[in-house]
């Protein structure tokens, strides 16, 4: 099993100010990397955040395979994992070649993910690529954190599927505040993350960096902080490697 960790490796493309679709980044090495990992373009699964959220999981999956088709390779069979197809999510998981989990909210992807028993039925050969809430998903311990005011109180820590030991902060940024998408009146690294490093080290990714486990490594892409008992630390540059141990 091959697994990505990412904060923002799909670019959004707009028009109009208005998302037509997506761009598999460059940045740090990912485009080349995803090439390397995937061996077998015969079924690429696209797991939802909102499985009931059908129009807009339609969507992002055709963003998806166009941006592979056109950068990478087109796969034979593309399907949506969302309530439409949850019922058939063992056969679907066993055969993947290459999974996408969503980004979005975490604790709704993580109800989905131990509904259809995610971790019992992936396919140990498959390339997992977890986005923002879906990497978050795929770990051991997995932190969420407020982005508005009105998430303000909501359920912080989850038991994410386990495939990897580290908990990561996708979309890291020190200037705002500790993320990019902070839009509330809080500040995250100094009233979520920097306390919730008291519980398990945050490896705080910035847009455009992300993780890789494979074959027992667990390698660092770019840019990354690490809060670990309340002492931050950078431990990646932009367009450097760090293996960590976990």
């Amino acid at each position: 099993m091959f697994i990505f960790l990412l904060s923002s490796s799909f670019e959004r493309i707009e028009k109009n100010n208005k998302k037509v679709g997506v761009l598999i980044s460059e940045k740090n090495n990912f485009l080349n990397n995803l090439k390397e990992a995937i061996n077998s373009y015969n079924s690429f699964v696209f797991l939802a955040n909102d499985p009931q959220d059908y129009e807009g999981n339609d969507k992002s999956a055709n963003f998806m395979a166009e941006a592979f088709k056109k950068q990478l390779k087109p796969f034979n069979g593309i399907t949506i994992l969302d309530n439409r197809t949850k019922k058939d999510a063992k056969s679907i998981l066993k055969n993947a070649d290459v999974v996408f989990l969503q980004g979005g909210k975490v604790g709704k992807q993580n109800k989905f993910l131990y509904e259809i028993n995610f971790k019992e039925n992936i396919n140990k050969n498959s390339v997992l690529i977890g986005k923002s809430a879906g990497a978050i998903n795929l770990t051991k311990i997995s932190y969420d954190y407020p982005e508005v005011d009105e998430e303000i109180g909501m359920k912080n820590w989850y038991d994410g599927m386990g495939l990897c030991d580290i908990t990561i902060i996708p979309h890291f940024n020190l200037e705002n505040k500790g993320n990019e998408f902070c839009f509330g009146s809080f500040n995250l690294l100094n009233d979520y993350y920097i306390p919730a490093s008291k519980k398990t080290p945050l490896y705080c990714l910035e847009q455009g960096s992300y993780i890789t486990i494979s074959n027992n490594e667990t390698k660092i892409w770019g840019n990354c902080y690490l809060i670990d008992k309340e002492k931050i630390t950078k431990i990646c540059e932009e367009n450097e490697t760090k293996i960590i141990n976990t």
